[in-house]
């Protein structure tokens, strides 16, 4: 009986964060191309385009308690196992500084304080990158001055491990 107490223990304590993926609108980003771009399809997105490893989208998006706005979805998945791994969110604009502020604000209340900032002076690059991690994965807030457009990409942590994986890169240093 002690035994069986204890592998109960033992299991119950395993992390259950191995098996999480992050979410985007609700939907875990997981699945193949055509299944994850199905469920936003549910949410009223448009499929425009597929293209190998990628899906573009468009329909109305919003940040927790922001008016909701039209973007543009870029789906992203992995070549060998067409699995989804990030999802990235763009939002043209004509004041590109102030609404990566306005964005990086609310990200902050969601998320809590980020993780790194390129800060003010990476204007040689002609964009501002500022970086959340949580234990399912990473949000990524962009502005890029040439483009004139903020993008948010939402990266599955488990995914975008095996992505990196099979491409022989690291987006996630511990």
């Amino acid at each position: 009986m002690k035994k069986l107490i204890i592998i109960v223990i033992v299991f119950l304590s395993l992390p259950l964060s191995a098996q999480e993926h992050m979410k985007f609108m609700d939907v875990p980003i997981n699945g193949s191309i055509s299944q994850f771009t199905s469920a936003l399809k549910v949410k009223g997105f448009k499929l425009d385009k597929t293209i190998e490893t990628s899906a573009l989208m468009s329909g109305l998006f919003s940040l927790k308690g922001e008016k909701p706005e039209t973007v543009k979805l870029l789906v992203f998945a992995m070549n060998s196992k067409n699995l989804v791994h990030s999802v990235q969110v763009w939002f043209p604009r004509e004041d590109v500084r102030t609404h990566f502020f306005i964005f990086k604000e609310i990200l902050n209340k969601i998320y809590g304080l980020y993780e790194f900032d390129s800060g003010l002076t990476n204007t040689e690059n002609n964009e501002f990158i500022t970086i959340w991690k949580t234990v399912d994965g990473e949000i990524t807030l962009n502005a890029n001055f040439t483009y004139e457009v903020v993008s948010i990409t939402f990266s599955d942590k488990n995914n975008s491990e095996l992505f990196e994986k099979e491409n022989n890169i690291n987006a996630f240093p511990n």
